[in-house]
């Protein structure tokens, strides 16, 4: 058994053809709905904490089992920081540092882990603000916002074009239609909302479109199979 960030690495490719990376996403939605419900907070969720294959039933695992991995309970005890890598790192740790996380955090990195899972490359690649980032931000960037470099950002749009149907048609694997598509996209903008407040909760991203007709009949398949 290994974890989701070792399984693309060993791959050359790094892409899952779209059945299991539905399938994995469905499983993974269900856990931090589950997690959640019991008033905790993953605290660390990226690639490299997800089992390819997750245990059929996770309500085996105690509390104390799951708090140990990293998780936390929000309405019990406060975290000002994030376990996760660098560039997965919710807003609100960087700019509302002195407002403990809590579920919206989890959302966040739910989000960049679900495109990890269907895409080819990660979301956020290399962004790493320091404490007093905003204050100094005029080293880098120009009053109208543009980079100092010329740089231009890549719109979502450019990013799934990019890290997701392009390498599928270059590697002969099934791209995502436009009806799911729109689904996904649906989905991933509401759960990267810049304000924690503003995001899905887990059992609302469970109840998205996109879920409802792609990832949990995916899994369902798998499970019968």
């Amino acid at each position: 058994m290994m974890s989701l960030a070792e399984a693309k690495d060993a791959s050359s490719i790094r892409l899952f053809q779209l059945p299991i990376a539905r399938g994995i996403v469905a499983q993974l939605v269900q856990a931090v709905v589950f997690l959640h419900s019991e008033g905790i907070a993953h605290g660390d969720l990226h690639a490299g904490n997800i089992l390819i294959r997750l245990p059929e039933s996770i309500d085996t695992l105690s509390k104390e089992q799951l708090y140990e991995r990293e998780s936390f309970t929000p309405l019990s005890s406060k975290r000002h920081y994030s376990n996760v890598l660098d560039t997965l790192v919710p807003p609100e740790a960087h700019f509302e540092s002195e407002t403990p996380l809590s579920f919206p955090s989890d959302i966040w990195t739910l989000a960049c882990t679900i495109w990890t899972i269907i895409a080819q490359q990660p979301l956020f690649e290399g962004f790493n603000p320091s404490a007093d980032w905003w204050d100094s931000r005029a080293r880098w960037f120009n009053k109208n916002s543009t980079r100092h470099s010329g740089a231009t950002a890549r719109p979502l749009v450019q990013r799934f074009h990019d890290a997701v149907q392009k390498p599928r048609r270059k590697f002969d694997m099934s791209e995502i239609g436009q009806e799911e598509k729109t689904a996904w996209f649906a989905i991933l903008h509401t759960i990267l909302a810049f304000r924690p407040e503003e995001r899905l909760t887990a059992v609302q991203v469970m109840g998205c479109e996109w879920m409802q007709k792609w990832a949990l009949p995916e899994l369902a398949r798998m499970k019968i199979q």
